[in-house]
């Protein structure tokens, strides 16, 4: 493709800014390829946010090699409600519908929660800001 710019006696400058997005396309697919060969070898790293349900939940089908047709009929719903679905990683879902799909899947997932990291204890309200008074018995003068 270089070559065919540079026949058209582009710049490099001109060539470069012709490939910027042709280049970021194959990153983008490069960095998708890798997570679903990951994911295919049940590798991928813990969901750090509950917002990250949704791509857990697709993974989830991926590394038991459930096809979304399969995962429709087990839900008992059409194809296209669970393409949707994942097309938007499942965004909004609820609870008891992530409980749904985690038990058609087999599967059980765990929370945990973590310390708040050091930089969250040191909140320091603004001078005339309001605090809930369950926050200001943990603030020290």
């Amino acid at each position: 493709m270089r070559a065919a710019l540079a026949a058209q006696e582009l710049t490099a400058e001109e060539i470069e800014t012709a490939m910027e997005p042709t280049l970021s396309y194959q990153a983008q697919l490069t960095e998708e390829i890798t997570w679903y060969e990951n994911v295919c070898r049940r590798n991928f790293s813990p969901a750090r946010r509950l917002t990250d349900l949704g791509r857990v939940l697709i993974a989830l089908r991926i590394a038991n090699s459930i096809t979304q047709s399969e995962l429709a009929r087990r839900l008992g719903v059409s194809d296209g409600i669970v393409s949707r679905d994942e097309k938007n990683e499942y965004h909004g879902i609820t609870l008891e519908r992530a409980q749904r799909i985690l038990d058609a899947l087999g599967e059980t997932i765990t929370a945990t929660v973590a310390e708040p990291s050091s930089s969250r204890m040191s909140f320091r309200p603004k001078r005339g800001e309001l605090v809930p008074e369950s926050a200001e018995k943990h603030m020290t003068p």
